[in-house]
């Protein structure tokens, strides 16, 4: 978990889809029973969609609580649903709390980078990456490489 004057953000690490689903149940369960954060204040991104993210794997108790955000359903929701949609369909849009996953499909093109920077900026709360760790090692270099510009921008202000 990364804590600072910005948005917090949590990276989960997981070997196999399995750990994955266990992983994303046991966070929004953290975020809806322990935390009281209200359904309609949590999104999950994905790089694809319903039918080929993790998500689907869910156990009936979450998936039936989802309702699925897309190009034609805007920025409305009910309080009461958790919402799904995929990375693109939710660009301008935003949410207390939110999920990123299905990673595994990331690879390192320009449209994937660009994906992957709408999604980590479409929280304004709490950011959770579920990252598959055969990707770590990528996700850490980028933060290496990000870090001269990070410390330049922290000695400007």
């Amino acid at each position: 978990r990364i804590k600072g004057d910005g948005l917090n953000v949590e990276y989960t690490y997981y070997h196999d889809e399995a750990e994955a689903v266990l992983r994303v149940e046991e966070l929004l369960s953290r975020w809806t029973e322990d935390e009281q954060v209200l359904p309609g204040d949590i999104t999950v991104l994905s790089m694809t969609d319903w039918d080929s993210s993790l998500i689907r794997n869910l156990g009936k108790r979450w998936r039936r609580r989802f309702q699925i955000v897309d190009s034609t359903a805007g920025c409305h929701w009910h309080q009461s649903s958790l919402t799904f949609s995929n990375v693109l369909d939710f660009k301008g849009l935003e949410n207390r709390y939110v999920v990123l996953l299905d990673l595994e499909k990331f690879e390192e093109t320009k449209a994937d980078l660009s994906k992957l920077y709408v999604g980590m900026t479409r929280a304004n709360a709490m950011m959770s990456l579920m990252v598959p760790t055969s990707l770590k090692p990528t996700l850490d270099q980028y933060q290496l490489n990000n870090l001269p510009a990070l410390q330049a921008h922290l000695m400007d202000e």
